[in-house]
């Protein structure tokens, strides 16, 4: 061991100790210590640490933390956390937070949902929602909803109702409906009915009744 006098970041002659082997070196003095060997430095101060190896990288402060690995980094302070992979990132704060992978991503904040994958999306808010598929979309807020497919939609509010598919087609209010398919027709409201196919017609009202044949 030796104790010796050498100047500081400021210019100033402190005393520390420095120890010398083959293949280890140890600085320190009254703020600051250095470890050095083959494979491995370590760098402390008062506020600050740093660890440093072949693989890994560590960075220490007050607020700041620094993770560093071949397949791995990792960053966190007093209101960010950033996780990263090969194949995963995880970003997250006080109001957000990220998950994304090769094949799917999710995003989530205090009023918002965010589902993301090859296949499917969901998205989520306080009055709203959104699915989405290869064949399948649905919509709904507070006062709508909305299905489609391949061969079916299908439409809600809060007075008026419509489905579709292939064939059928029914629209629905608060005094109205109507029925159509390939052959046949209906329409209905409060006081008028008609019922239409390919050789009839029906025609009701409240006091009044037509049939219509070919």
């Amino acid at each position: 061991m030796a104790v010796l006098m050498g100047n500081d970041y400021r210019g100033q002659i402190v005393p520390h100790e420095e120890w010398t082997f083959p293949n280890l070196q140890i600085f320190k003095s009254s703020n600051l210590q250095i470890f050095k060997s083959s494979n491995l430095q370590i760098f402390k101060s008062s506020n600050l640490q740093i660890f440093k190896s072949s693989n890994l990288q560590i960075f220490k402060s007050s607020n700041l933390q620094i993770f560093k690995s071949s397949n791995l980094q990792i960053f966190k302070s007093s209101n960010l956390q950033i996780f990263k992979s090969s194949n995963l990132q995880i970003f997250k704060s006080s109001n957000l937070q990220i998950f994304k992978s090769s094949n799917i991503q999710i995003s989530k904040s205090s009023n918002l949902q965010i589902f993301k994958s090859s296949n499917l999306q969901i998205f989520k808010s306080s009055n709203l929602q959104s699915f989405k598929s290869s064949n399948l979309q649905i919509f709904r807020s507070s006062n709508l909803q909305i299905f489609k497919s391949s061969n079916l939609q299908i439409f809600k509010s809060s007075n008026l109702q419509s489905f579709k598919s292939s064939n059928l087609q029914i629209f629905k209010s608060s005094n109205f409906q109507i029925f159509k398919s390939s052959n046949l027709r209906i329409f209905k409201s409060s006081n008028l009915q008609i019922f239409k196919s390919l050789n009839l017609q029906i025609f009701k009202f409240s006091n009044l009744q037509i049939f219509e044949s070919k």
